[in-house]
């Protein structure tokens, strides 16, 4: 199984917390996993109902307790993010790990590092467990690399979030990053290539499996909200 959901742990959560209902959340990314993570838990547990959330998940912020309220949940068991902001209901936040060996993206991605000897990285939650090898690997490159320690919203050192790059910028600006590494996919890369616009970007798209640079893609978005801004002003 690609993914680790550190299901002993949920069970043992339950185990401690007795609900009677459960509401489950999952990003769509492992929502084809669902029967997986489920079967045990029904299994093991000594919830006697749980409940499937079919809304969207977006982020460790996207913690639906409406919808908890509504089907009379005690308990939130949200999957694939780390806490993010404090929630007002019981919650147990299950960051899974893939477990994916990223070290062939590694390898293809230091032609787009030939220039650059102080490099700053980063990885999205479901990575983070690798951030410290790929560390490792560039400094026997002899890179100097540097993981950001954690800001804002970021569970740990090296976590980038979607909408907010503290960490990042810090880093730039005491260590004088030449360029940034981004364990994870598109929307964190661009993230950083937006919070960062002098500061080439680069992507270990673990998902499609591929190393891209995100310096056109940044051009593209800031032209995108150049005309947008033109055509409001009009």
């Amino acid at each position: 199984m690609r993914f680790n959901f550190q299901l002993e742990n949920v069970i043992n959560e339950l185990t401690q917390r007795q609900p009677k209902t459960v509401l489950v959340q999952l990003p769509l990314g492992i929502k084809m996993d669902v029967l997986d993570i489920m079967a045990p838990l029904e299994k093991t547990s000594p919830a006697t109902r749980f409940v499937i959330s079919g809304e969207h998940c977006w982020g460790g912020c996207d913690v639906d307790t409406d919808e908890a309220k509504a089907v009379g949940a005690e308990l939130i068991i949200h999957f694939g993010h780390a806490p993010f902001v404090k929630i007002d209901f019981p919650i147990v936040y299950v960051y899974v790990e893939d477990t994916k060996d990223l070290m062939p993206l590694a390898e293809k991605a230091k032609e787009f590092l030939t220039a650059h000897t102080k490099i700053a990285l980063v990885s999205s939650i479901q990575h983070i467990h690798f951030i410290e090898k790929i560390k490792q690997f560039y400094e026997q490159q002899g890179k100097t690399v540097f993981i950001p320690d954690k800001q804002g919203y970021a569970h740990v050192n090296g976590h980038v979030v979607g909408c907010e790059y503290g960490g990042l910028k810090k880093s730039k600006k005491e260590n004088a990053i030449e360029a940034v590494l981004v364990l994870g996919n598109q929307f964190h890369a661009l993230g950083a290539a937006l919070a960062l616009p002098e500061t080439p970007v680069i992507l270990l798209d673990t998902y499609n499996e591929d190393v891209v640079l995100m310096d056109e893609k940044r051009r593209q978005i800031i032209q995108q909200r150049a005309a947008s801004i033109e055509k409001m002003k009009e």
